[in-house]
């Protein structure tokens, strides 16, 4: 009878370690303005902000976003993306060629001249405290542009890199170290090893347009963008492969919280559905139940994961234990 019980407790052991429980459900929590919400990033455990779509409002939380309030009011223009280096110091970019500088938290901005007012830029992010990234498209030529910092952001200048031909702007940022990198929007991911200062570029095929990228560590990565387009690399995205679409829907963001277990948000413009789940490794996706509208972006703290869209959506879930 004991060697019987011991052996459904090793069954029983490794059916939990095959199938895992399932994580905590999205949450929602409050938001004090109904407007569609873009973009947002966490700095620590505490501090987070969001950045509505087209209206020019920045929300911010100092309690790890169980409460955000309005932080301050830009002008109604496309405000893309937002990267923190601490609680005080902050950059944000849009259409225009805006990119703005904080040093109290959010609640006043200053404009730091880039370029051209042809220039959109689609994101912004910091792999060391003196070097930056800004990049996006110049909307008269439908290029791609990369601008890079050495000054920790007081100057900027435009790295030819980023010019790989029409209908490529560039959105999508992820390092893994100083040095360590990867850029991608359109139909194009660009890789660099010394900090930017070089680029290689990978063509996903003519009518790809990507618009997000995550890497669950530095071999194992995903892209997604247009029409549900979705593709995969397992070589620290030296190569990539497109994978079955899950659905037609307009795919916006990507992130994974371990190599099998990942989200994607986007519109819900052809099938219902505006956020995704998979937990075998992207083989099976399923729509995470909820009247959502439209999500626009997926980001991280430190003990949750977050996702922001329509009418002022914020979705909240649980990451302990993942």
């Amino acid at each position: 009878m004991r060697c019987l019980v011991f052996y459904l407790g090793v069954l029983a052991a490794a059916a939990a370690l095959t199938h895992p429980a399932r994580s905590q459900a999205w949450e929602r929590v409050s938001c004090p303005i109904s407007d569609d919400l873009h973009n947002g990033c966490f700095v620590d455990t505490l501090h987070g902000w969001i950045v509505s779509y087209g209206t020019g409002v920045v929300l911010s939380s100092n309690d790890g976003g169980h409460v955000w309030s309005v932080c301050s009011r830009l002008d109604s223009i496309f405000y893309e993306c937002m990267y923190f280096s601490n609680p005080d110091t902050g950059w944000i970019c849009g259409e225009h060629g805006r990119l703005l500088h904080t040093v109290d938290g959010g609640r006043t901005w200053s404009n730091r001249d880039v370029g051209s007012a042809s220039l959109a830029f689609y994101g912004v992010h910091f792999p060391s405290v003196m070097r930056g990234l800004l990049v996006g498209m110049d909307t008269e030529t439908r290029t791609g542009v990369l601008y890079e910092s050495s000054d920790g952001g007081r100057t900027w200048r435009a790295n030819a890199a980023g010019s790989q031909g029409r209908n490529t702007g560039y959105e999508a940022i992820q390092f893994f170290d100083q040095r360590r990198g990867m850029v991608g929007g359109g139909r194009v991911v660009l890789q660099t090893e010394d900090a930017g200062r070089t680029w290689g570029a990978t063509d996903l095929g003519k009518g790809v347009v990507i618009r997000s990228l995550h890497f669950a560590d530095a071999t194992n990565g995903w892209a997604v963008g247009h029409n549900g387009a979705v593709f995969r690399t397992t070589d620290g995205g030296r190569r990539w492969s497109r994978r079955t679409p899950f659905t037609p829907n307009r795919l916006r963001s990507v992130h994974f919280v371990s190599v099998n277990h990942g989200f994607v948000a986007g519109d819900a413009n052809v099938n219902e559905g505006s956020l995704w789940e998979t937990r075998d490794g992207g083989e099976s996706w399923g729509v995470v139940p909820g009247d959502h509208g439209d999500m626009h972006r997926i980001f991280r703290s430190s003990r949750a994961l977050w996702a922001v869209g329509k009418s002022g959506t914020i979705l909240r879930m649980n990451t302990d234990g993942l």
